[in-house]
């Protein structure tokens, strides 16, 4: 049986891990949803790019902010200043956290799943998933109700200076990278939380059915 101390610390690193893991899946998506934000959003207007230059920028700039062995970030049709950036060397060093932490808590969570299985015990992890499921949609509806405001306390809460608030004279890039496609973003991130609960619900269900 584990201890509820067991469950609190499982819990936590099977949620990190699955955190990590959707921030991962919507970097990788960005390239396919990135093009559809430009003619949608008219942001080939706003820049004056066309939509091959913006794709281009914004692939140098992603190699950048995820990609370890990418050091410098030399945008080809966008100036930066210094405080700009600044606040991309803390998203990359943000996001090459989120995959330190997406590897050791998933292999943690591997670990801590085979042995609620050993001990017989999936039964709870699906109660666990359902409570973690409405809590997740709770805060959803939360943000969906005004995104302006959790994309700013976002910021307040993972960024000590307020450098992510860019002038477009000097960070001409703020106008390929409007609020909306953020928005796009964190409701992928979303989709695929919700999809690995849904998962994990799934597995919990069948091993469980194997076990009798």
């Amino acid at each position: 049986m584990l201890t509820k101390t067991e469950v609190v610390i499982g819990m936590t690193f099977l949620v990190l891990a699955l955190l990590a893991i959707s921030v991962l899946a919507v970097l990788a998506s960005t390239c396919l949803v990135y093009p559809i934000a430009i003619d949608y959003f008219g942001i080939d207007q706003l820049t004056g790019l066309s939509r091959g230059e913006l794709i281009k920028n914004y692939s140098v700039l992603m190699a950048y902010l995820t990609r370890p062995w990418v050091n410098d970030l030399v945008m080809p049709y966008f100036r930066a200043s210094r405080e700009g950036l600044i606040h991309f060397a803390e998203v990359r060093r943000l996001l090459l956290f989120s995959q330190l932490v997406a590897i050791s808590c998933l292999a943690f969570t591997g670990f801590w799943l085979k042995r609620l299985q050993g001990l017989g015990q999936l039964h709870h992890l699906k109660r666990w998933l359902l409570n973690t499921c409405a809590i997740l949609l709770a805060f959803c509806g939360l943000i969906a109700c005004d995104f302006s405001r959790a994309f700013i306390l976002f910021h307040r809460l993972f960024f000590q200076n307020n450098y992510w608030i860019f002038d477009p004279r000097f960070d001409p890039v703020i106008l390929a990278l409007p609020q909306g496609f953020f928005a796009w973003c964190a409701g992928l991130a979303v989709f695929y939380l919700l999809g690995q609960l849904i998962l994990l619900y799934i597995f919990s269900i069948y091993k469980e059915g194997q076990a009798l």
